[in-house]
């Protein structure tokens, strides 16, 4: 049994060693080395944690199947280190103006490199193909919460699915449950500021999945004005007849006429 006095004591030690490696991993260090060449060591042992820094000159030896998991990227694959030392330099020194290329914050960096990523979780929550998912469903049903509560939606009226990992695939997702393989789309021309996903195809080629699973024709900008040509848009959705006109834009600096 734990007393009272004992569990505080872990609780002390668990909020050190955060802090510590709060220290050790902080994005806003110009100096690589404090990132990835040195790493924490908690051994925990009772109600006592007991800390130690080891790096790859004082790393001990390891051999077969604990090597292979427990060896740091610098010491297993020095090439490989290297390459994300330069790029996370070039990225640290320019000034990126793609907004979705912003630096991603620690909290998220710390749950890309959890255990999550051992587990498979096809599926939806309570629907899974494999077993010991109760965790990531909760996981799950927390984000869909919390993506809710962001957009002030009411989730008796409202649902929401947060799988896709990016725009690319939630676009198709929309697509495929709009209509069938081979049904019309309309989207914003790529050179005109549409998106690859909208239906992107050149004269000889299709290029995006998009254009590839459906009948793909594009709007585009009138070339005096630089707007959205609105009414050669009606014109060619009469003719055309999509089932989707896509309203998304990726490079295009005015608010969209939805009338």
């Amino acid at each position: 049994m734990f007393s009272v006095q004992r569990l505080s004591t872990i609780t002390r030690a668990r909020g050190t060693l955060l802090a510590q490696l709060s220290r050790h991993c902080s994005p806003a260090s110009s100096d690589t080395g404090s990132l990835w060449h040195e790493s924490l060591v908690a051994k925990v042992s009772n109600d006592q944690i007991r800390f130690s820094s080891t790096s790859p000159k004082s790393a001990p030896k390891m051999a077969g199947n604990a090597k292979l998991l427990h060896e740091n990227l610098w010491d297993q694959d020095p090439e490989l280190m290297d390459l994300i030392r330069k790029e996370k330099k070039r990225q640290t020194r320019g000034l990126e103006m793609i907004a979705s290329e912003n630096f991603t914050s620690l909290s998220v960096l710390q749950c890309l490199s959890s255990c999550l990523h051992n587990k498979y979780s096809e599926g939806l929550p309570g629907q899974r193909y494999y077993g010991g998912n109760e965790f990531i469903d909760e996981i799950e049903l927390l984000a869909q919460k919390r993506a809710l509560e962001a957009y002030r939606l009411d989730p008796e009226q409202w649902g929401c699915n947060v799988q896709p990992y990016s725009g690319s695939p939630a676009n198709f997702a929309v697509y495929t449950a709009l209509i069938e393989p081979h049904g019309r789309i309309m989207g914003l021309d790529l050179p005109d500021g549409g998106h690859l996903t909208h239906g992107f195809m050149t004269q000889t080629k299709k290029i995006s999945a998009t254009s590839i699973f459906f009948e793909s024709m594009p709007y585009k900008v009138d070339p005096v004005t630089g707007l959205i040509d609105y009414d050669k848009m009606e014109e060619t959705a009469r003719l055309f007849k999509p089932k989707v006109i896509i309203a998304g834009i990726s490079c295009y600096s005015r608010c969209l006429d939805y009338k």
